[in-house]
């Protein structure tokens, strides 16, 4: 099972975080959809390996507090803004970044054979109770199985498809 390994990663040279995560729930082993590849990401995956980058996306850096994400987040604001989607509406349903992971959740979370915990391991949430201080965790067949069935009715990637 082909899989993101998301993992903090130390530089070699300096000690300092190459890549960071938010919290211990955030590693994980998050199994790809096969969709991915067909949108160029043996290609790129091939590509970080010979330049022997330490991240996949290696396409923004750090910000001055460490992020990893901010300087990506300013630049999908711009994007979404010069795409026309304007952020019209507040809260929850808002337009930004983070409604990618809002609408994976709605899918998951609408697949009928999808349990909770399998949604959470998925997301990088942590278990709540005594049963997270048991086991392992969701095994990667598992996650593999619920990332299978993801699929986002009506919406046309045709565009990005790199080889059928």
């Amino acid at each position: 099972i082909a899989y993101f390994d998301i993992t903090t990663l130390l530089d070699e040279d300096d000690g300092e975080a190459a890549k960071s995560l938010k919290n211990a729930n955030s590693i994980r082993e998050l199994p790809i959809h096969m969709r991915l590849y067909d949108f160029g990401l043996q290609e790129l995956v091939d590509k970080r390996r010979v330049e022997g980058a330490p991240r996949l996306f290696m396409d923004y850096g750090q910000s001055a507090d460490g992020r990893w994400s901010q300087q990506f987040s300013k630049w999908f604001q711009r994007y979404r803004k010069h795409a026309g989607v304007e952020r019209i509406v507040s809260g929850k349903n808002r337009v930004d970044f983070h409604s990618f992971r809002h609408n994976f959740e709605d899918v998951v979370r609408n697949l009928s054979d999808v349990k909770q915990e399998v949604r959470d391991a998925l997301q990088g949430h942590g278990e709540n109770g005594v049963s997270a201080q048991y086991g392992t965790g969701v095994y990667r067949k598992t996650l593999n199985e619920a990332m299978k069935e993801v699929e986002y009715a009506g919406l046309d990637l045709s565009h990005l498809i790199l080889r059928s």
